[in-house]
């Protein structure tokens, strides 16, 4: 009976086996076939391998006269530089950048942003959005003082995931905000838009600030 054979557990030692066929059930009369063969154990070839972490972060500007997150963009920027150009009380300036991630990391990514400080000339500044990014909203209309930001990530990860849907938009803040996220490893794309509106009151001036975006993966 095969089920009263006991295998060989000794790596790289030679074993034998005979096989023997008889034309009687008792497995000793009638002979028929008899053949030997060798064999060796080997503990077996462990394979490894590693792959290491991939993270990779773009900005690339974005023309004017196209969408973000419902607003249609009057500026032109780069990867670098968001130019708003010369604001005025008729209407709002508008301008969007493209952040591209991607990575490997099991537990996605965030990107987070945040200003260096209000909008300022000199000692005058335009003032921030009363949007938050916990509750965006509707920007104001031309003729009212406003700088802020909009996200066309409808699923970010804290909060209300599509808060910043239908047009909303929120103030900077000098605390790093969520404005794009996913969960899982991927490649994509995140349009980010800036607006600002000034009112007839407005101190004339060159104002200026800084936007920082901060990319962290979870591995």
């Amino acid at each position: 009976m095969l089920n009263t054979i006991t295998n060989g557990s000794v790596a790289a030692t030679s074993y034998f086996v005979q096989f023997s066929t008889f034309s009687n059930t008792d497995c000793s009369t009638g002979p028929i076939d008899s053949q030997v063969i060798a064999f060796i154990y080997t503990n077996g070839q462990l394979v490894t391998a590693t792959v290491d972490p991939t993270l990779s972060f773009t900005i690339a500007g974005v023309a004017t006269a196209q969408t973000v997150n419902g607003a249609t963009t009057n500026v032109t920027t780069t990867g670098t530089t968001v130019p708003l150009g010369a604001l005025t009380t008729g209407s709002n300036r508008i301008a969007a950048q493209d952040l591209t991630v991607g990575t490997n990391a099991q537990g996605g990514y965030t990107v987070t942003v945040r200003y260096t400080g209000t909008f300022t000339s000199g000692a005058n500044t335009i003032a921030d959005f009363s949007g938050t990014n916990a509750t965006p909203a509707t920007f104001t209309a031309a003729g009212t003082p406003g700088f802020g930001y909009t996200t066309n990530d409808a699923t970010l990860g804290t909060g209300s995931a599509g808060r910043f849907s239908s047009n909303n938009w929120a103030a900077f803040t000098t605390s790093p905000l969520e404005v794009a996220y996913n969960a899982a490893p991927v490649s994509e794309t995140t349009r980010v838009g800036y607006q600002a509106g000034i009112a007839s009151t407005t101190s004339a001036g060159s104002y200026s600030t800084t936007v920082v975006y901060v990319v962290t993966p979870t591995y």
